[in-house]
């Protein structure tokens, strides 16, 4: 079933990990394979992954800012580095800055959601992927190594609302009946 979000149809289904990593580990230019990793490690957002600047990038944690609602403070959540995250970060050798870690290759300025969803085509070779997919898929491994947790789950994406959860992990209706028969069945 394909979900309608501002009158577009989309379906982003969560991409098998090992492909992802493979293809992550083949890239030449390690900060190409940083863009993909941040999506795929951090659960990050196409527009979390355009703000991010090198000094947001500490040695354990990236802070992440959460979208900034009008009025409201900015707000931070922090994504664990976990070791192959790590290594690429090491290889790239950031120098210390305010910079943008991940600027539009034109302009220099923050890249567009737009641009960076086709960046990660290029590089995936994956026509139609977005980094909604990369999320989708970290959220799965996530989900499914945490004993099926849908508040760390949650947590992980920085989602306030677990409805937005089920969502990401494709939790229908019908598996949650067939799910409470098997559990009730005596």
């Amino acid at each position: 079933m394909a979900n309608s979000r501002r009158g577009r149809t989309f379906k982003q289904q969560p991409l098998n990990i090992m492909d992802v990593v493979d293809k992550i580990k083949s890239q030449g230019n390690k900060l190409d394979a940083l863009f993909i990793a941040m999506g795929l490690f951090g659960a990050l957002r196409v527009g979390e992954i355009t703000s991010i600047r090198i000094s947001d990038v500490s040695d354990d944690k990236i802070q992440v800012r959460k979208t900034k609602v009008s009025g409201k403070a900015e707000k931070f959540r922090y994504v664990e580095k976990p070791p192959l995250l790590k290594e690429i970060i090491e290889s790239c050798k950031l120098r210390k800055s305010d910079n943008l870690l991940f600027p539009s290759l034109t302009t220099k300025r923050r890249m567009t959601n737009v641009g960076a969803n086709k960046r990660l085509r290029k590089l995936m070779e994956l026509p139609g992927i977005t980094f909604h997919a990369l999320r989708k898929t970290a959220a799965r491994r996530v989900y499914e190594t945490s004993d099926k947790d849908i508040p760390v789950t949650a947590a992980f994406l920085g989602h306030a609302n677990l409805t937005s959860v089920i969502y990401y992990l494709g939790l229908t209706q019908e598996k949650v009946d067939e799910a409470t028969r098997n559990a009730f069945a005596l």
